[in-house]
Order: structure tokens, then C-alpha cells, then sequence
């Protein structure tokens, strides 16, 4: 299952997710960040990442170790039990 979340403030603002201004390929432009966070007293809960997340695959890419990696140490960070049962490395090139 894939995520995808549209958020425009000019219709209806949200309190909970945060503003932030970055550069990408030298363009400033604003991002709002989800801070993945539960929130029992608002009945939000489920959202971080531990349980949030079912898996990683990373696809066919010349950098598949290192990803693989460095995807382990950041689900550790994050609270992960067992990281590298998460995450796997795919060799099946995608479609078009």
C-alpha cells in the first residue's frame, strides 16, 4: 500500500503539521512535515513509525547496500525492533 497526502492550507489549515522551507535543485520552497507522532487524547494513534510501518523494499539500484543500510540504522533510530526484517532488497526492475 502506498501513501500519498495533499495539504493545502488556503482550504483548511492544520495545527499539527509544521512548516518548513527548504531548497531543492536550488529552488526555496515550503514543505509541511507529518510529525509522526501518536496523539491518545485526540484518538490519533498508529501513526509512528514502529507500527506505522509494514516494510521496506528498495528496487533495483547501484546503491541497493548502502540504502539498505542506512534504511536499518534510521528504523533503529526510530524504534524499530528488528530493522533488517523490515527492510529487503528488490532486484525486479519496474514496469511501464
Amino acid at each position: 500500500m502506498e501513501w500519498r497526502v495533499v495539504y493545502s492550507p488556503s482550504l483548511e489549515e492544520s495545527e499539527y503539521l509544521k512548516k518548513e522551507i527548504i531548497v531543492f535543485r536550488g529552488v526555496p520552497q515550503p514543505i509541511y512535515k507529518i510529525p509522526l507522532k501518536d496523539l491518545p487524547e485526540e484518538g490519533l494513534i498508529g501513526i509512528e513509525i514502529p507500527s506505522l510501518l509494514d516494510r521496506i523494499i528498495i528496487g533495483p539500484t547501484e546503491y541497493s547496500q548502502v540504502m539498505y543500510e542506512a534504511f536499518c540504522d534510521l528504523l533503529l533510530e526510530a524504534g524499530v525492533e528488528n530493522p533488517s526484517d523490515k527492510v529487503s532488497i528488490s532486484n525486479i526492475p519496474l514496469r511501464r
